[in-house]
């Protein structure tokens, strides 16, 4: 059954996982879903954070999910379920639960997060005037401070910060700065010829990631920037996307989970 004209649909890659994800295991082939409405990924998503304490290594199964804001990665660690984002829309990663996952690929109000205010009156039977001043009196109070919590919700959801999954960080000076991007610049590779993806760091912070179609033809290039930081006073990269960039060792780098190591090229190679 096709969605509504006015729902977005999903592709979706199942890893180490059954079509329903109700099933884990290592040798499981690959799934992919076209097509797949709204409520189809919520039922997945359910799904997934079902199995999600009984999953252990080898077996690590994941969700990539395609939509026309972006792709996002949801996989299981330690029991629970966490979520990176690849759309600069609404970006976020940790961990987090279905509803928050579902929310924040569709855009739709988490009912976890959020309840409807509702505002009841009361009525009662006729009484004497002096009665009915006083319910008048309570009643206008009554709707000036419904009036007034309203305003002040309404101002604290304007106001409130966007909300990020990125770790606590603090930025470094420029001098160890500089020092870390030269240390870490150069091009990164994953992945095999068909499929694989690159990352290449500038020294002056610009990066962009390229996905490679047959043939080793790029078929997908995002750019942006990065910013020398310490989280858990270990150097990273913390990315225009609202991301991070973990630096492992010398030669590898992670990005949204996945491990990119350092390519070494012949003089006069591409």
């Amino acid at each position: 059954m096709s969605a509504p004209e006015n729902q977005p649909t999903f592709s979706i890659a199942l890893h180490h996982l059954s079509a329903d994800a109700k099933t884990a295991r290592a040798d499981l082939p690959d799934v992919k879903l076209a097509g797949v409405p709204g409520p189809r990924l919520r039922v997945l998503l359910d799904a997934m954070a079902g199995l999600a304490h009984s999953v252990a290594y080898p077996v690590a199964p994941e969700l990539r999910i395609s939509s026309p804001d972006g792709m996002f990665v949801v996989q299981v660690k330690a029991g629970q379920l966490h979520f990176v984002s690849w759309s600069s829309a609404r970006p976020s990663s940790g961990e987090v639960t279905p509803a928050q996952i579902y929310a924040s690929i569709t855009g739709e109000e988490n009912e976890e997060e959020t309840a409807p205010i509702r505002i009841s009156g009361t009525t009662g039977q006729k009484a004497a005037p002096r009665s009915n001043r006083f319910k008048n009196m309570m009643t206008m109070v009554g709707l000036i401070a419904a009036i007034i919590l309203v305003n002040s919700f309404t101002v604290w959801i304007v106001a409130r910060p966007k909300k990020t999954m990125l770790p606590t960080y603090a930025l470094m000076g420029p001098e160890p700065a500089e020092r870390l991007l030269t240390s870490v610049a150069g091009s990164y590779e994953m992945g095999g010829p068909t499929g694989g993806r690159r990352l290449k760091i500038e020294k002056a912070g610009k990066v962009e990631w390229i996905k490679f179609g047959a043939e080793y033809k790029p078929i997908e290039t995002k750019l942006f920037t990065v910013k020398a930081a310490e989280v858990s006073s270990k150097p990273a990269l913390i990315t225009s996307r609202k991301s991070m960039i973990e630096i492992k060792d010398s030669i590898s780098v992670v990005l949204y989970g996945d491990t990119y190591k350092r390519v070494i090229r012949q003089s006069g190679a591409d």
